[in-house]
């Protein structure tokens, strides 16, 4: 019962991605879009292969290490806009605003 709830609930997203997948594929192969432009999934899947060492232990540290000085400083900088908008209603009136739509 698990198996056809969970084919109820990812079945039409699997058949489209594999369908797209394959549409892919098939567009490089045929020469429509040139390979240097667009790789084809194989050969992205055979350059992942050839450099996954390269990849999960350099560029992925790098990555992550970006990611998190990112979080850092918008957490830093979003505290100091909240505590500067309750000191002052004046900035609270600037940059209100500006929060409401972002």
């Amino acid at each position: 019962m698990k198996w056809r709830k969970w084919l109820g609930d990812y079945g039409l997203f699997c058949v489209t991605m594999l369908v797209l997948i394959a549409g892919w594929q098939w567009v490089i192969q045929k020469g429509v879009i040139p390979s240097f432009i667009l790789p084809s999934p194989t050969q992205i899947y055979a350059s992942f292969i050839e450099n996954h060492r390269q990849l999960i232990n350099v560029h992925l540290p790098a990555t992550v290490e970006e990611v998190g000085i990112g979080f850092l400083l918008s957490v830093a900088g979003g505290v100091m806009i909240g505590v500067i908008m309750y000191v002052s209603k004046t900035a609270e009136k600037i940059f209100y605003p500006f929060l409401v739509i972002s």
